[in-house]
């Protein structure tokens, strides 16, 4: 075993997980906040104002963002 199996793993995840995470952020981003209609549709939501919405899609998405940043360290780190 020379290391070379391990190397693929940690990309294919890199590459699975940053879409779903963008495209999770964009749908809350695009969807939720501008029009407010799917707010009411789950009872958490009817709580918060759009507001609150935005302040929330925002975290997500830097939260998204830093998990990216992480993932591509880690395979950085592991290709180097």
């Amino acid at each position: 075993m020379n290391g070379t199996e391990k190397r693929g793993r940690p990309r294919k995840w890199v590459k699975l997980l940053q879409p779903l995470l963008i495209a999770a952020c964009l749908f809350l981003w695009l969807v939720l906040t501008p029009t407010g209609q799917l707010i009411h549709a789950v009872v958490f939501w009817k709580t918060l104002s759009p507001q609150e919405v935005n302040i929330i899609c925002a975290a997500l998405s830097i939260a998204a963002a830093l998990v990216q940043v992480l993932l591509s360290r880690r395979t950085e780190q592991s290709n180097g």
